[in-house]
């Protein structure tokens, strides 16, 4: 990391916060390292602490900058304990999930809609085949009172007929009477 942030021709890092951050961590590496015991493969310390073990130690953050160790993102989750967030994207994060809010209201709103549909329908449905009922039984009562009026005027073309053929058994007795006193 030191090597990565210093000029070359002064042998000196320049960033103020990159320096104060190489600091922190030589200071920092230099207790655990004083604090471990020495393995007996005569290995340091130093050696046997991991990436992720000082970016523990040494994870900054000044002026809205992350700062630690490069590590390859899928191979070495990040160990900070807090998590440093730009301010815009959680800004972002708070609209979408606003949003989310916003739409989820309004697809319960939706629903609650659709179900006072279907109600509103399926109660239109049953006030259909009732009219559809009532319609089929004013149609019948129609056709009755039809059939009423038919029996009616029929009655009365056989009363007329009736009456008609006594009067024509009226004429022919007459009729025959008469003959009857001529011949006789």
């Amino acid at each position: 990391m030191k090597g990565t942030y210093t000029n070359k021709k002064m042998g000196k890092i320049q960033d103020s916060i990159m320096k104060d951050v190489t600091e922190f961590i030589e200071t920092r590496v230099e207790q655990v390292c004083a604090s471990q015991i020495i393995s007996d493969d005569d290995s340091s310390p130093f050696t046997n602490l991991s990436r992720v073990r000082i970016n523990e130690m040494a994870v900054l953050k000044k002026k809205n900058r992350l700062v630690q160790l490069s590590c390859r993102a899928s191979s070495c989750p990040s160990s900070s304990k807090v998590l440093y967030a730009d301010l815009v994207i959680m800004e972002q994060l708070k609209n979408k999930d606003d949003l989310i809010e916003a739409l989820d209201t309004q697809n319960a709103t939706i629903l609650a809609e659709m179900v006072e549909h279907k109600a509103a329908a399926a109660e239109q449905e049953r006030l259909w085949q009732k009219l559809r009922v009532l319609y089929a039984d004013l149609v019948i009562m129609e056709q009755l009172k039809n059939k009423d009026d038919l029996i009616e005027a029929l009655d009365t073309q056989n009363a007329t007929i009736l009456a008609e053929m006594v009067e024509h058994k009226a004429a022919a007795a007459e009729q025959e009477r008469l003959w009857q006193k001529l011949r006789g």
